[in-house]
């Protein structure tokens, strides 16, 4: 039992020893030891160059995103200017064009200055239409008493219905007339007679219109009618004197000369 005992437990503490022949046993390798240094973290060598890649993606992205928002910033300047000088050119067209308008009107006419009222005016306007009715009614006297008193309604020369001659010369018209015509009656309708005076020049334009008679009992002929009458009478030497006469004829009833 003992012997079996240590047959089935072994005791011993040192090898049995090598017999003849039998190959020496390899020596064992030490075993691992877990105090050794540590290995290196693969996982964190990798994520160093991702992290940096990561950032210069974003560097990337960042500066591609300021780029474009200069870009726009320009773009977007450049419309203001063209809008700018579009609004300039059309502000340019228009001014052209006022001009053009300005220049195709007649100049304003600076207004004339209004002179203040002058006390001859009236004056004259009266003393004109007494000479009016004056003239009328010596022209309507015998031929004696005409020819006497021409000279004083007349001035020293006249514009006699378009003609310009000397007082001596319209006498020799009137002389004629009053041969043709030794009867008249001149008669102004009082409510005719119309004046404009111009104090610059001193003279008096005077409308009127006439109804007449006129005969020639040697011949046997009569003629009857209304005349327009007009006359210049010029204030310039003090006293009014006619210096233009003209008439026309509005209507007329003759009868037939003997001649």
């Amino acid at each position: 039992m003992a012997a079996g005992s240590a047959a089935a437990q072994p005791s011993w503490v040192d090898p049995p020893a090598k017999t003849a022949g039998e190959p020496a046993a390899k020596p064992r390798e030490p075993a691992p030891s877990f105090s050794a240094e540590p290995k290196p973290d693969r996982r964190g060598a990798e994520r160093a160059p991702v992290s940096a890649r990561t950032t210069r993606n974003a560097d990337r992205i960042a500066a591609d995103a300021a780029a474009r928002a200069a870009a726009r910033r320009a773009a977007q300047a450049e419309e203001r200017r063209i809008e700018e000088r579009r609004a300039a050119l059309a502000e340019e067209r228009r001014a052209a064009r006022r001009a053009e308008r300005l220049s195709a009107r007649p100049p304003r006419r600076a207004p004339e200055p209004v002179a203040e009222p002058d006390g001859r005016m009236e004056d004259w306007a009266v003393a004109s239409q007494d000479l009016t009715r004056a003239y009328f009614a010596t022209f309507s006297e015998p031929n004696g008493v005409v020819l006497g008193a021409t000279p004083r309604f007349y001035g020293d020369r006249v514009v006699f219905h378009g003609r310009a001659m000397s007082l001596s010369a319209l006498l020799a018209e009137k002389r004629r007339f009053l041969a043709r015509w030794p009867e008249r009656r001149y008669r102004a309708r009082p409510d005719s007679i119309r004046t404009a005076c111009n104090a610059g020049i001193a003279t008096c334009q005077v409308e009127s219109t006439v109804d007449f008679v006129a005969a020639n009992p040697g011949r046997g002929v009569r003629s009857e009618g209304t005349v327009a009458v007009r006359m210049a009478l010029s204030f310039a030497g003090g006293r009014p004197v006619i210096v233009s006469e003209s008439s026309r004829v509005l209507s007329r009833d003759r009868m037939a000369s003997h001649d």
